[in-house]
């Protein structure tokens, strides 16, 4: 950007990208080096369900057709019925295992409408276009490819919390506003007239209508070329402004302001599209103009480019060097700064931003970099609230072309304690950027830790959770905290109907059967976080699958009866231990451990609700039938019931445990080290007291 004017703080998609690109590369070095193929898979997988895709869920069971054990496909529906699949890599060869899992897609008879490929490698604009036009040339799908950058920004800056999560690190959220490279007055100082005029004072858009009309007439005049460039650029149309400086430069070959202008547009294009090639172009030109100029300027435009390409102990190189070239430009303080806090030295970040701040005390980007600072640097959220409301009374501008302002501020208010005024910043920013996740990410936050302590924060919660609800019916952690509270208030049945709806939207029935098979709401809450993984579960292995006399493993000399009741039942039932053992099996326990308790949980969550569900077999049992035949019909029913608890929980386990790619001798072991007739025993005996409730095959005692 440019000094003295923050014109371009837009809330744009621009400037978050800006924003993200100038943080710390240990996340990068972490993904290559301390995530294991599996692993990579559930964080690209909990990113995505974040970003749009909240039904991920393995294409086949873990063993099916022979599939490479280093590819594994996954799938999601859309409301339209649309599919996606997903394909996770951390290969250098990337490009092969994705056409040959593209062939084997086909093969198999699959026909998505968009293919979404996740990798830690690098992938380029040009080959980006050049791979979606082979998917819909060669396969009629839409291919999206989310690569290096996409993961480094969504750890940095979107979830937080997962970086922590899956690679250990706390991520200090960057105390230093945006700045990238300058296109200042002297790059058009040749330029006169009306458009230099309009330029000058920013109107960029009347100064492009007169520069058009200027040029049909005088179409070799660099100047005019120039300036057309430069207010197209300050307009981020940056396809345009890189027309219309090549223009400059055909007629002008060596101009350095042109190829400072160029540099420009190809710097922060790059920034804002995550292309490292621009930013790498942009930095080829500012290294050569460099070397052939003194100007402060260049040395501020190369080492901003070096800043991006997270080379910051060189930029802080050649910000030292505009320093000393221009000692009171406040935004080559500020940036001298980023640098510094990039580098971990905070004590020079300060000295910068104070230096900045003797030049002009109001200048509104250095004092909200500095109160950034101050919070997350130095741990001082008092003084962080001095410095950012500042900022905001001396610019007031500021809050609506950088609404993160009001997320600092909240956040500054909120470690003070001050959870009231923490919200009414968070509200304040998404006034002006509505769809700010940042700002929407601290609301939720806020409220989930206040909304217990009085009336007034859950009737807010209720609001934020049930308007989120509405566009993300999917939004697990929005559901569970409405239910709380519902419960809370005494809403019981409310909060039971918010667990239905899930049921109904993966059209698995009605879940009103819950309630009566000893489950409670907590626990059926927890569980709906993993209903899609369940849902694809239960297509592979449909409660039916049971009836199957064929079945090697039947061990029944005859075929039970059907009923409808008990399929619909178990088909409900059995989400709650499978989506209750799923993320103990997915944790940070030792495999073996984790293998056990999650096999342990699925057991005692069978044990619980299939004897009252086997009840239902009673229904169909006529009054006048024969004492013999009564007890031969329960005996037949209690022992399949066992022997579909012992089934189903090693169906269960089984399925569980491949697609989080846990060896399956670590499986066996957690098996061999238990007592797997135990669950067959414990059902049978209960299903024979529920169901004699039923049939009153025996007195009561």
């Amino acid at each position: 950007m440019r000094p003295q004017d923050p014109q371009t703080w837009s809330s744009g998609a621009s400037n978050s990208a800006l924003y993200s690109v100038l943080m710390y590369n240990k996340t990068l070095w972490a993904i290559d080096n301390e995530l294991s193929p599996r692993k990579f898979e559930r964080l690209a997988t909990d990113l995505l369900c974040r970003n749009g895709f909240p039904d991920i869920t393995p294409v086949e069971g873990p063993r099916d057709r022979g599939r490479d054990s280093e590819i594994r496909l996954f799938r999601s529906l859309g409301k339209s019925g649309s599919t996606t699949f997903f394909q996770y890599s951390t290969e250098r060869k990337w490009k092969s295992k994705l056409r040959r899992e593209w062939r084997k897609v086909r093969q198999y008879g699959h026909q998505p409408d968009l293919y979404v490929f996740v990798t830690n490698q690098s992938v380029s604009g040009e080959e980006l276009d050049a791979l979606r036009t082979e998917a819909s040339n060669e396969y009629g799908w839409e291919l999206n490819i989310y690569s290096r950058e996409w993961l480094r920004l969504q750890l940095e800056i979107a979830n937080p919390d997962l970086a922590l999560r899956y690679l250990g690190i706390l991520q200090p959220e960057a105390p230093v506003t945006p700045e990238s490279t300058e296109a200042g007055e002297a790059l058009i100082g040749d330029l006169r007239g009306a458009a230099r005029n309009a330029l000058e004072s920013k109107d960029y858009n009347l100064a492009i209508s007169l520069l058009q009309r200027y040029l049909e007439k005088n179409p070799q005049s660099v100047p005019a070329w120039r300036g057309m460039a430069w207010a197209q650029y300050m307009l981020h149309q940056y396809e345009s402004a890189l027309a219309s400086i090549s223009a400059a430069l055909g007629l002008r070959e060596h101009d350095a302001n042109s190829k400072s202008i160029r540099g420009c547009i190809l710097t922060e294009w790059g920034i804002r599209d995550g292309d490292h090639s621009r930013v790498e172009k942009g930095r080829e030109i500012f290294a050569g103009l460099v070397d052939e100029s003194s100007s402060w300027m260049q040395h501020y435009n190369y080492a901003n480019a070096l800043s991006a390409l997270n080379e910051h102990d060189k930029a802080a190189e050649h910000f030292r060097i505009a320093t000393s070239l221009a000692p009171d430009s406040v935004m080559v303080w500020k940036n001298l700064a980023s640098a510094y806090h990039q580098m971990g030295d905070h004590v020079k970040e300060r000295d910068c931003l104070e230096r900045a701040l003797s030049i002009d005390p109001n200048h509104s980007i250095a004092l909200v970099s500095k109160g950034v600072s101050e919070l997350v640097d130095w741990g001082e959220p008092s003084r962080a609230i001095t410095y950012i409301k500042r900022a905001l009374e001396a610019d007031r501008e500021l809050g609506i072309r950088w609404p993160s302002a009001w997320y600092w501020l909240a956040k500054a208010y909120w470690e003070m304690g001050d959870a009231a005024e923490a919200l009414a910043h968070t509200d304040h920013g998404l006034e002006v950027a509505p769809g700010n996740s940042a700002i929407l990410r601290l609301k939720r936050l806020i409220l989930d830790e206040e909304w217990r302590k009085c009336e007034r924060m859950r009737q807010t919660a209720r609001e934020l959770f049930e308007h989120e609800l509405t566009s993300q019916p999917y939004d697990y952690a929005a559901r569970m905290t409405l239910a709380e509270i519902a419960a809370l208030e005494e809403r019981e049945a409310d909060a039971w109907d918010l667990v239905d709806e899930c049921f109904e939207l993966f059209d698995l029935g009605s879940s009103s059967i819950l309630r009566s098979t000893g489950f409670t709401l907590r626990q059926s809450l927890e569980a709906l976080k993993h209903l899609p993984s369940y849902k694809q579960f239960r297509d592979h292995v449909p409660v039916l699958k049971y009836w199957d006399v064929s079945d090697p493993i039947f061990g029944l000399a005859e075929t039970p009866p059907t009923n409808s009741a008990f399929i619909e039942a178990l088909t409900i039932c059995a989400s709650i231990p499978y989506g209750l053992a799923y993320p103990l099996m997915a944790g940070d326990d030792t495999e073996l451990r984790a293998a056990k308790h999650a096999h342990a949980v699925i057991c005692e969550g069978l044990k619980e609700c299939i004897p009252r569900i086997a009840a239902y077999f009673g229904q169909d049992v006529k009054r006048d039938l024969p004492q013999e035949v009564l007890v031969d019909y329960v005996s037949l029913v209690i022992c399949f019931a066992g022997l579909v608890a012992l089934r189903e929980s090693s169906c269960q386990f089984g399925w569980i445990g491949g697609n989080l790619g846990v060896d399956s001798k670590i499986l066996d072991q957690a098996l061999a080290e238990r007592d797997c007739s135990d669950i067959q025993r414990s059902v049978t005996s209960q299903a024979f007291i529920e169901l004699n409730k039923v049939v009153g095959l025996v007195a009561d005692e």
